[in-house]
């Protein structure tokens, strides 16, 4: 399908220029070493930059997307979200993925590398 072209080419252009401007960019991260561990990640398919919030819906599924170093609801905490709105959140997601929404939540949470350990090492 087109969105996971789209999507993978959103990936592969982001940790190209990530990587490129790393010199800066890495320092304002709030962790360097993860910062350099996400776009390797990225770049050899084993993760996306955006992926799914967390939660679990018996009976319903989403299209399949890999683990995120980021997921949709980043820069929030999840304890305010029901799993219903997180859920609903992952949905629109799916159905009206664009770059434009990934590159807004990647450039939102580029400070966030050091608070995202757990989600990018596994």
């Amino acid at each position: 399908p087109v969105y996971i072209r789209e999507k993978r080419s959103f990936d592969i252009l982001a940790a190209v220029l990530l990587l490129l401007f790393s010199p800066v960019l890495c320092w304002f991260s709030g962790s360097p070493g993860n910062y350099f561990i996400a776009i390797f990640q990225v770049l050899a398919g084993r993760k996306t930059w955006v992926g799914y919030a967390p939660s679990e819906v018996p009976g319903i599924r989403l299209p399949a997307i890999k683990k995120g170093v980021f997921h949709v609801l980043s820069g929030t905490s999840l304890d305010r979200w029901t799993v219903r709105e997180i859920h609903h959140e992952n949905f629109i997601y799916a159905r009206d993925y664009s770059m434009g929404r990934d590159l807004g939540i990647l450039v939102r949470n580029l400070r966030a590398f050091g608070k995202q350990e757990i989600c990018m090492i596994r």
